[in-house]
């Protein structure tokens, strides 16, 4: 047998002035061990709760252990815009960070997940996060960021 599991996350972070997009970065991420547990859970019993609902930005480098259950200093947070199935195995979850929001120097970004989830900060599930740094401090520019979570086959041989 050639097949083995895969999950891959990455972000994909768009900066628009006046519509035009000025920076693209695209950052893949470590998953977290709270977002393996949910889906491990979800084959074992079902009790899995993994539907990513918020983005949140923070102003300290972002955590690199896997076992970091939130940003180091979350000040904003944003439900998602969208999420879509966009290929066989891939789930795409789309935020937008406005022209007048989170006006600071952004250092960490994160995913929350689960039914605590809500806009207030800190609550959920970290699935994920990442270093990425953007003074929106005084400058009138929209983020987007687009979100995907790939579960594929491998060619690892068994």
């Amino acid at each position: 047998m050639k097949e083995n599991k895969n999950w891959k996350g990455k972000y994909v972070i768009q900066v628009k002035k006046n519509g035009e997009i000025i920076k693209e970065d695209v950052i893949y991420n470590r998953i977290l061990d709270t977002a393996l547990n949910q889906m491990a859970n979800a084959l074992y019993d079902g009790s899995n709760d993994c539907i990513i609902k918020y983005l949140g930005l923070g102003t300290q480098t972002a955590s690199t252990l896997n076992t970091c259950t939130n940003l180091g200093s979350e000040t904003f947070r944003t439900y998602r815009a969208s999420s879509t199935i966009s290929n066989t195995g891939e789930v795409e979850n789309v935020f937008s960070v406005g022209v007048a929001e989170a006006k600071f120097l952004i250092k960490e970004i994160g995913i929350y997940a689960g039914s605590t989830a809500t806009g207030i900060v800190s609550t959920g599930i970290l699935m994920s996060t990442i270093s990425w740094v953007w003074d929106k401090s005084s400058v009138d520019e929209e983020i987007l960021i687009t979100r995907y979570d790939s579960f594929n086959r491998s060619t690892k041989i068994r």
